[in-house]
């Protein structure tokens, strides 16, 4: 209402044009008959007395027409019944067209609102203010968003390495206190897992062990025997003292300490294929790539060596292939022996459990070669899988992260 009746002042309406920058944008018009509302707009006497009022004319000499607010949502405004335009502090608002008109000097001034060409200005400013505070603190968020997150990956790197042996490192305490509390109890975890998997493993190999003595004494009490029940005796004997051997291995192998070294894998696996061709055994590497990992030689030997015996063992051959896809490296070594059935693909990772139900040597061992194989894998942070083969035979597949060099 205050900016219409400063547009009909008489001393202001002549300097007030379509440029003005504050306030609404106004159009004032003279002619020598007052304005009439459109067939949407109504009038308030009320209203119309308010404006006279503020020229300090007579309300006869004042038209306001306007088309009602029918809003009543309007913040901060006062509304009472029967308003037909919201005001706020007093001072009413008109939102929709307006015409409103006073006569001076014997001409009316008429006002009504300007026709709005583009987007609004204040709009505009309030986009662009916004715009450049999004482009000046984007960056000091990016910042703090990683100060804060840092904490958070760094615990779930560490927490990943939990499982792939008792030489992971602790969780680092650092950040809130509440990721801090909770990376000191999953440390007191791991302490508490590695003490038990230390000790069940001492007591499997300090009984495997001892287990050896009374095998001795009964082969020695057994030689006078009749060779008809000798000869079975020292059978299951000796295939006793190949389940103690091979579970005293497992055991020294989980108790020595790993070195972390960069390995080639290519040059690994050609040492592997040329010390068992050397031997006579049908081992093949097709092609010559190089794959870096940070791990253990020794323990990857053994992976390999474990999965060549297999394939040999089955399938009379071993065909090696290593190719790198994305960050990883792929290990495959097949065979065409008879394959697995589909749902004994992962049961033959279990200790001892074998296929083939016998515990001759010739025929596989007493089952604990994938199990370490499985878990050598695991230590270092890769998969072990095995797939039956297009054509018959088996596939085992090892997929290790390559370095961080490569």
């Amino acid at each position: 209402m205050s900016d219409v009746a400063e547009a009909l002042e008489p001393d202001v309406a002549p300097h007030l044009s379509h440029s003005r920058k504050e306030g609404p944008r106004l159009i004032i018009t003279r002619s020598a008959a007052p304005p009439i509302g459109a067939a949407a707009m109504t009038s308030d006497p009320a209203l119309a007395a308010d404006l006279a009022q503020r020229l300090g004319v007579p309300a006869g000499q004042v038209r306001l027409f306007f088309e009602a607010d029918e809003d009543r949502q309007v913040p901060f405004a006062d509304r009472w019944p029967g308003d037909l335009v919201p005001r706020i502090r007093g001072e009413a608002l008109f939102f929709n067209e307006f015409v409103a008109g006073a006569e001076i000097d014997g001409r009316w001034l008429h006002v009504t609102r300007a026709t709005q060409e583009g987007p609004d200005p204040g709009i505009m400013r309030l986009i662009l203010l916004v715009g450049a505070n999004f482009t000046v603190l984007l960056p000091f968020a990016w910042f703090f968003a990683r100060r804060l997150s840092r904490p958070i990956r760094q615990f779930a790197v560490a927490a990943d390495r939990l499982g792939r042996g008792d030489d992971a490192a602790a969780l680092p305490l650092e950040g809130p206190a509440e990721l801090r509390t909770t990376a000191q109890a999953v440390n007191n975890m791991q302490a508490r897992i590695s003490a038990f998997v230390r000790e069940r493993t001492a007591m499997i190999g300090a009984i495997a062990h001892d287990l050896r003595t009374p095998l001795a004494r009964i082969a020695f009490r057994i030689e006078n025997a009749d060779d008809a029940l000798r000869t079975p005796i020292q059978n299951d004997i000796e295939q006793m003292r190949e389940m103690i051997s091979a579970t005293l291995s497992f055991v020294k192998a989980e108790a020595q300490p790993k070195s972390h070294v960069p390995v080639d894998l290519g040059l690994l696996l050609a040492r592997l294929a040329e010390s068992e061709a050397s031997i006579g055994r049908n081992v093949a590497l097709s092609g010559r790539r190089t794959a870096t990992i940070d791990g253990d030689p020794v323990s990857l030997q053994r992976l390999f060596q474990n999965l060549v015996d297999n394939a040999v063992a089955f399938g009379g051959a071993a065909e090696i292939e290593l190719r790198r896809e994305g960050g990883a490296a792929l290990i495959e070594i097949a065979d065409r022996g008879p394959g697995l059935p589909e749902d004994k693909l992962e049961t033959v990772f279990d200790p001892f459990v074998r296929i083939e139900p016998s515990r001759n040597r010739a025929t596989g061992g007493v089952g604990l070669g994938l199990t370490i194989a499985r878990m050598i894998a695991i230590q270092h942070g890769g998969r072990l899988t095995l797939a039956n083969r297009e054509g018959g035979g088996l596939t085992a597949t090892v997929t290790l992260e390559i370095g961080t060099a490569q």
